[in-house]
């Protein structure tokens, strides 16, 4: 062995001895984090509270584990992490809501100075807090006919709350059903009828309810609305003592006028207007003196049946019905008024049909209205001395045509001309007309009939 041989040797022997005592950290091996990390926080957490430590296994106990980080999922700020222990806390506690985020899936490393772990998952999970109320929603309405039963079911109070845990709420009713109407269920605000007696849309049509509801921590009100509708369960009320006076000269379609009716379920439509008795059919021609129209209107039906001298009166035993219910019966009277059946120079000829009649003023039987101003007007002798008289003029249909105060047989005189009614002003027909003179002086009230010629 040459001396350069020996040497060599010598030399492997320090290598192996140099190698063998090298420390771990000049191995090429790096720290490893523990997979599948997850942790779980309340939303509410503050700020520094902590949220779990993370673990990792270093390459060597001569290299220690420093300089954690949060490397991705963090860009919010929420979190923190303790670069020298692995530990994760609360940065930003506004932003740790689980009404937006429930889970953050972030990705940490960890060096132990010389080289740096791979990237690792860490899930946090957020869970939720009751840390919002729920709140009913406003203007909420509801509807009920007021016939329903007891137990029936309105409808349910509908709310709101943004926390996502399925939490008890608790309902009542704290003002607006002193009467006892209504029931709110107490676990599932499910609004129902309690009580039916007061019921009554007739009595109060719009209930305003306060309404309450806690889920256990929080409690708020708001106003519901529950409008009852009428049901036509109230029969229709003919007023009592109603009465008409009738001329017995009225004809057939005479309109006596409309009956005062009422019915507490508001707007209604009367139907089938009845005459159950009372009605006479004097002339036995099958039709009674008396009918109403299709819009409740009593008139004459049979003018042959209005005789003075035979019925002066008629009680009419009326009801009516709203479709569902019938009235009462209710008498409505009908008083003829007297055609003046007087005879005052007794020849047998009442004074309206006596051309001769002893009456106080002279009335021509006829006169022609046709502008040729010869006996253009009614000219009544002597009545302009009574200048607080009252003339009316009325057809033989029973219609008032024209009347006044004051005749004086030229400023106020009867010309043929309408004076009431659609026509004023207009030329009346030829025909038969009656007149009713009124001297106001005491005496009797002068009737009788008169033609117009043109």
């Amino acid at each position: 062995m040459t001396i350069l041989d020996h040497y060599k040797k010598i030399l492997g022997c320090y290598l192996m001895i140099l190698v063998a005592s090298m420390p771990c950290w000049s191995q090429d091996c790096a720290p490893v984090i523990a997979e599948n990390q997850t942790f779980t926080i309340a939303e509410g957490l503050e700020s520094g509270g902590v949220v779990g430590q993370l673990t990792a296994t270093p390459c060597s106990v001569d290299r220690p584990l420093g300089g954690w980080t949060l490397t991705v999922g963090n860009e919010l700020g929420v979190f923190e992490i303790n670069g020298a222990t692995g530990q994760i806390t609360v940065l930003d506690t506004d932003l740790l809501d689980a009404e937006q985020f429930q889970l953050f899936r972030l990705k940490a490393t960890v060096s132990d100075g010389l080289l740096t772990s791979d990237e690792v998952d860490v899930d946090i999970n957020v869970t939720n807090v009751n840390d919002n109320p729920s709140f009913i929603i406003p203007n909420q309405q509801f509807e009920v006919v007021e016939t329903v039963d007891v137990g029936f079911e309105i409808g349910a109070v509908q709310f709101t709350d943004e926390d996502l845990a399925d939490e008890t709420t608790t309902w009542d009713i704290l003002s607006g059903n002193s009467n006892g109407i209504f029931q709110l269920g107490a676990t599932d605000g499910v609004l129902s009828i309690q009580a039916t007696e007061l019921l009554d849309a007739e009595i109060l049509a719009t209930h305003r309810l306060e309404v309450s509801i806690s889920d256990g921590v929080h409690t708020t009100t708001e106003s519901v609305v529950v409008q009852v509708n009428n049901a036509n369960d109230t029969p229709p009320v003919i007023a009592d003592n109603q009465g008409f006076e009738l001329d017995e000269i009225a004809s057939n379609g005479t309109k006596l006028g409309s009956l005062e009716v009422s019915d507490a379920d508001g707007e209604t439509v009367y139907l089938a207007w009845t005459i159950s008795d009372g009605n006479s059919d004097l002339d036995n021609d099958g039709t009674d003196a008396f009918s109403f129209d299709e819009s409740g209107v009593l008139l004459v039906a049979d003018a042959d049946d209005l005789d003075y001298g035979r019925q002066s009166s008629f009680d009419l035993q009326v009801t009516v019905s709203d479709g569902v219910n019938q009235s009462l019966t209710a008498i409505v009277n009908v008083t003829l008024i007297d055609f003046d059946r007087e005879d005052c120079d007794n020849d047998g000829i009442p004074n309206y049909e006596d051309l001769y009649s002893c009456d106080a003023f002279d009335v021509p039987v006829a006169f022609t209205p046709n502008g040729d101003r010869q006996n253009d007007e009614l000219i009544i002798d002597g009545l302009e001395n009574y200048p607080a008289n009252y003339v009316k003029i009325v057809s033989r249909w029973g219609a008032t045509v024209w009347e006044a105060s004051g005749y004086d047989n030229d400023r106020t005189v009867f010309r043929g001309l309408a004076g009431t009614g659609l026509n004023v002003g207009g030329a009346l027909p030829e025909g038969t007309y009656f007149y009713f003179i009124d001297a106001k002086d005491g005496r009797s009230v002068q009737k009788g009939f008169f033609t117009i010629k043109r």
